[in-house]
């Protein structure tokens, strides 16, 4: 149907009277006739030079000092369906991968605005909700801290889960929402413990949680006041959500099987009604990591974050919007790709109240902004041998992991590179699309934009064994051509992965075939499909092929 439409939508008759009716229609609505006054070549520039300028940021940390407003909602933040699953009482993790924005979101929820936005958008508007960061990312003077787990050796899983009851309250209680305005602790509790409760990453800190644990009286009064502390919230009808993330700021990931495992065992089995736990956490190490018994039960208790093409195309076009709207539409006009009629409802889609610049997820509709930014063919020339995939395919293709996941942060750096390049680039000048491959499908925008992405994966504690592994296969000469492809059968694999682990040149920490394989894996690099007869098949992702210079 797609191309049916296509093939109806091109008619040069059709288009023709389309020409005719729009200027109609402009006439008629009193619109100003600017869109033929103005150049392609300027509209372009204008557009690109706006979008360069107002670039959005990688990471998390640096929009601390933003504003929450609706300014802020309408050029920089991006609501995403996903979300508005935070209010699930059921759904207590958040599980994504690098740079898919779980620390964005964890950051906004500390914010009255955002979470107000966020409840009406989830239709969520009657209900009362406060949020408790259980995990300051830095240690500030306002008493948000954090306790570095990892100063704990050799115990056992229930030390782990009282320990994380203790933290929980201890959260709770030194947070400054207000959600326990009018909440007196526990006397008996105050008098044991006069102050003690404002942990920091100390020794006095461990100390106290040691004291606590170790004491039944001490520690059922930790439970008494959260079960007072859930009562209170349920008169005041507050649900309070304690949320962490960065876990492995406070936990080494290699101690999280024993530390962490325990913490989501707890969240799982919670007995209160109003004190919701909410944990954001790493795919891979998720899944390396966490080792528990009815693992695969915690899928319907999880909320998937990571981002589908069509998230990732209306993020970008929400920026484009926020900044050049006026200049993006006079090009999609010109460029006469799409009826009006089309154009319209998605210029009155992103123009509609509280819509803050984002489009639908329409397929139909972001191929067509895909078509006017960056053509609807990946390759310079239109001609009809070419057209193997169309643009929207590419991005797909060539971005995915081998976990079919996006990250948002290599598409950002993507644009960004070839924007660069295009600006660097002057003498090259095609009227469309916007910004064509001749600028995003160059070898040099590539090698750019998979580099700062495995530098992001490989900077990760418990990722250093990664980073030897692929820097050894990209820049070694001594590493062996026979192993430089991209799909291997299952004994040729093994081969590979024996040759990594014995190199003495390399010092793996990983100790068995098995852990190398899985580093691979869980970082995106590395396919396992299953074939007839048991057989394995092992391919690397799309994604490093001319990183690492690998064949078919």
């Amino acid at each position: 149907f797609d191309k049916l439409i296509e093939l109806i939508e091109n008619k040069k008759e059709i288009n023709n009277d389309d020409s005719k009716n729009t200027n109609e229609k402009s006439i008629e609505k009193g619109e100003s006739e600017s869109p033929n006054t103005e150049s392609i070549e300027d509209l372009k520039k204008s557009l690109l030079t706006n979008l360069d300028k107002n670039y959005p940021k990688s990471y998390a940390e640096e929009y601390k000092q933003e504003i929450y407003n609706t300014e802020f909602f309408n050029q920089k933040f991006f609501f995403r369906k996903s979300m508005e699953d935070i209010f699930n009482f059921d759904k207590f993790l958040l599980i994504g991968g690098k740079g898919t924005g779980k620390t964005m979101f964890y950051t906004a929820l500390d914010n009255k605005d955002f979470l107000k936005t966020l409840q009406d958008k989830a239709d969520k508007k009657t209900l009362n909700y406060s949020v408790v960061q259980a995990i300051s990312l830095t240690e500030d003077s306002e008493g948000k801290k954090y306790f570095q787990v990892s100063n704990f050796t050799q115990r056992d899983a229930i030390f782990y889960k009282n320990f994380w009851m203790i933290y929980i309250l201890n959260s709770i209680i030194i947070s400054n929402n207000g959600c326990l305005k009018e909440y007196s602790i526990s006397t008996e509790l105050t008098e044991l413990l006069p102050q003690e409760l404002k942990a920091s990453n100390s020794a006095q800190s461990q100390a106290f949680f040691e004291k606590i644990i170790n004491n039944n009286k001490l520690y059922r009064l930790i439970e008494d006041e959260l079960e007072k502390i859930d009562v209170y919230l349920h008169e005041k009808n507050i649900n309070l959500m304690v949320v962490f993330d960065q876990l492995d700021h406070i936990v080494k990931p290699i101690e999280w099987t024993k530390a962490v495992s325990p913490l989501i065992d707890y969240c799982r089995s919670m007995p209160y009604k109003r004190i919701q736990p909410k944990i954001f956490v790493r795919r891979d190490l998720f899944d390396k990591y966490i080792k528990l018994t009815n693992k695969n039960a915690l899928e319907s208790k999880s909320i998937n974050l990571e981002w589908s093409i069509d998230e990732v195309f209306a993020f970008f076009f929400k920026i484009v919007f926020a900044y050049s709207k006026k200049e993006f539409f006079m090009l999609m006009r010109k460029y006469n790709d799409f009826r009006e009629e089309r154009i319209s409802a998605i210029q009155k889609n992103i123009e509609k109240q509280n819509s803050y610049n984002q489009i639908k997820l329409d397929i139909h509709w972001i191929k067509s902004l895909v078509t006017t930014f960056f053509g609807k063919y990946p390759h310079k020339y239109n001609s009809d041998t070419l057209k193997l995939s169309e643009t929207y395919d590419w991005f797909y293709y060539n971005l995915k992991d081998s976990n079919d996941t996006i990250s948002l942060r290599p598409f950002l750096d993507l644009i960004q590179f070839a924007m660069e390049r295009a600006f660097n680039n002057t003498n090259e000048y095609h009227p469309k699309p916007i910004l064509g491959a001749f600028f995003y499908d160059h070898a040099e925008v590539r090698e750019k934009y998979v580099d700062r992405y495995f530098n992001d994966l490989a900077s990760e504690e418990g990722n250093e064994d990664f980073r030897m592994i692929i820097e050894h296969i990209k820049n070694s000469s001594k590493f062996p051509k026979e192993f430089k492809q991209r799909e291997f059968n299952e004994e040729k694999f093994n081969q590979l992965l024996t040759y990594l682990l014995s190199n003495q040149e390399l010092k793996l920490n990983s100790k068995s075939i098995e852990e190398v394989e899985e580093i691979l894996r869980t970082n995106g690099v590395l396919l396992v499909t299953y074939m007839q007869r048991g057989n394995k098949k092992y391919s690397f992702a799309y994604l490093y092929k001319y990183y690492l210079g690998l064949k078919r």
